[in-house]
Formats: structure tokens, C-alpha cells, sequence
């Protein structure tokens, strides 16, 4: 994985815009865009919580993110439920 983003953006607010496009094991990821693909002409839009969640994991470079830095990364702070945050992970993991 090639990502841009070093050790300080582990605090930093995920902005989608922002963020270039990078690849994840066989996927493409389009973070402005909210596309991942793989193979030719496959892909999938996702919503925009769910893709902040997979840029936030995706720079931790396999090390364990807290809910809480999911929280401050991906919703700026605001107070969410587990819900929130296991909705975000079951569709990435479809």
C-alpha cells in the first residue's frame, strides 16, 4: 500500500477531497470519488462515512484504531453510537 500520509495525519480529520487515490491489496481506491475497484470495470461507490473509515484504517498500516480515533478522525469529534461506527465496518467488509 502507497500511501502519502504519514504518522501526523493520525490525528487529522479525514477529508476525502484531500486524500489522493492509493491501492489496497488488488483494489484501487478513489477516496474523492468514493469508488473502489479491482478487475476491469469492477467496482463500488461508497457512501462517504464509510469510505473516511477506510482511509482512516488504511493509513494506520495495519496497526489497531480505537473507536475513539475513528470518532475524532471520521465524525470531527461529535458524540456517535457503536452502531454508527459496526455499520461502517460491516459494509466494508462486504
Amino acid at each position: 500500500m502507497n500511501l502519502p500520509l504519514g504518522l501526523e495525519s493520525a490525528s487529522q480529520p479525514v477529508e476525502l477531497g484531500a486524500t489522493p487515490e492509493f491501492e489496497l491489496g488488488g483494489l484501487r481506491v478513489s477516496p474523492e470519488r468514493r469508488q473502489v475497484s479491482w478487475g476491469e470495470g469492477q467496482g463500488r461507490e461508497l457512501e462517504p462515512r464509510v469510505m473516511q473509515v477506510l482511509v482512516a484504517l488504511a493509513e494506520a498500516k495495519g496497526k489497531v484504531v480505537s473507536r475513539q480515533q475513528l470518532i475524532n478522525r471520521c465524525w470531527k469529534g461529535r458524540i456517535v453510537g457503536d452502531d454508527s461506527i459496526n455499520r461502517c465496518i460491516v459494509a466494508l467488509r462486504r
